[in-house]
């Protein structure tokens, strides 16, 4: 019995580390940049500004500081290595033996089942995560940002859910949990060592990835502020500008 839990203790450790060594750096894209280029979206797009004044949504809401960004990576961190992601992967597995998909099952099928099953827990997890991050920061995340990020969610689950699948499965080969067909034979074939040398530089690149992300959005939380200035004062600024010419 002890065995088997230190096993499956040993088997969620691995299959966390996969799945955000994928995930983290992905969000902490959509947190800053992705949420800063959607409200330029919507702040050149009459049609989207139609549909924000539909919800009595201000634009600027499209917005997460810095620091709540990094903490809802933090907390969906925490969340994953305390049981989560145990959860999520039973379910994944789960998942597969209903639709009876197996290691001899095409790699198409295996992308598809993927692409799916993430976007939909995507989907039912990230207004909770949000929420908690909320509380967590004491920042108001407003609702544009959390329709939006749950979309993105279950986009990055469609898409990303096979990188996902693809990651657990490469981080079980190279640690020794479970062998993939998935991998080249050249690699399952490597050394202990090695595979572990791989697991360690593939992390690191996550880790580096994710840290020059929010590096490079230093200096930019005032930018609703800015944003609010450029699109609100431009015709002031042009009309207190304008050299009125008679004839």
């Amino acid at each position: 019995m002890a065995n088997k839990f230190i096993k499956g203790f040993g088997r969620n450790l691995v299959n966390t580390t996969a799945a955000l060594a994928v995930v983290t750096p992905m969000w902490a894209g959509v947190e800053t940049f992705g949420f800063d280029a959607a409200r330029e979206a919507v702040y050149s797009s009459e049609h989207l500004k139609h549909i924000f004044d539909l919800f009595n949504w201000s634009p600027d809401g499209l917005y997460m500081s810095e620091t709540a960004s990094q903490t809802g990576r933090k907390i969906g961190a925490i969340s994953f290595y305390g049981g989560m992601g145990f959860l999520i992967n039973g379910g994944r597995r789960a998942s597969q033996n209903l639709f009876k998909i197996t290691k001899e099952s095409k790699e198409r099928t295996k992308k598809v089942h993927d692409a799916l099953y993430v976007a939909v827990a995507s989907a039912a997890m990230t207004p909770a995560y949000l929420k908690v991050t909320e509380l967590v920061t004491n920042e108001t995340i407003d609702p544009p940002t959390v329709a939006l990020a749950t979309t993105i969610a279950t986009a990055i689950g469609i898409f990303g859910g096979t990188f996902i699948g693809q990651s657990i499965d490469t981080y079980e080969d190279l640690m020794g949990v479970r062998k993939s067909e998935r991998l080249h034979k050249k690699i399952r074939n490597l050394g202990k060592k090695t595979k572990i040398g791989l697991v360690a530089l593939l992390t690191a690149a996550a880790l580096g990835t994710t840290a020059g992300i929010y590096h490079f959005y230093e200096d930019k939380s005032l930018l609703p502020q800015t944003i609010e200035i450029k699109h609100e004062t431009i015709d002031k600024i042009i009309d207190d500008n304008t050299i009125e010419i008679s004839y």
